[in-house]
């Protein structure tokens, strides 16, 4: 019975990814829009998210970076961890020729740029109600451009971000 649902689960999971994925034959504005988003959730884009807040902030800034680092810490390590024990494969693109973005290692479950942009969304959205809509829709974006870029199933990217906002939570009750 278990094995029936994983099945079914995985099958919607791929069929979703196909109409999602976008081909070669997109239009060259479009992939580079993409690209630009997922950016965002790199290394350079999420330790600058840190670091300038750290660097240039208050004393109530830094704090809450301090509160988004070590959330992005644990998150990133927390997705480590479960991706060297699912070893889910990285997705076939749903075309001929290369996928539109880098893969940033040979595991796709869970996506790491989509948990690391919720952490930090997350952390400074508790910190920052009126900035939390915003946040959060860049960080579902980033997550939207990983599986329109061909480098993440849907069922990768909501675990990222599930993984992202309970870390975030976590850190929160206990640094803030």
């Amino acid at each position: 019975m278990i094995s029936r649902v994983k099945e079914w689960i995985a099958a919607h999971d791929r069929a979703l990814f196909v109409r999602l994925a976008m081909t070669p034959a997109s239009h060259a504005t479009h992939r580079w829009g993409w690209l630009a988003v997922t950016h965002l959730g790199s290394a350079v884009g999420t330790v600058s998210a840190i670091a300038v807040p750290l660097w240039y902030g208050d004393r109530e800034m830094r704090h809450y970076a301090w509160i988004a680092c070590a959330a992005l810490v644990l998150t990133f390590l927390f997705i480590q961890v479960v991706k060297r024990r699912a070893t889910r494969d990285r997705p076939a693109t749903p075309h001929e020729g290369p996928p539109l973005a880098r893969f940033p290692d040979e595991f796709s479950f869970p996506s790491g740029h989509s948990g690391a942009t919720m952490a930090l969304a997350c952390a400074y959205a508790l910190a920052y109600p009126g900035v939390a809509i915003p946040l959060v829709l860049l960080a579902l974006l980033v997550g939207v451009s990983r599986v329109r870029l061909g480098v993440h199933y849907p069922l990768d990217v909501i675990a990222g971000q599930a993984i992202g906002v309970a870390t975030a939570i976590g850190v929160w009750v206990l640094m803030r």
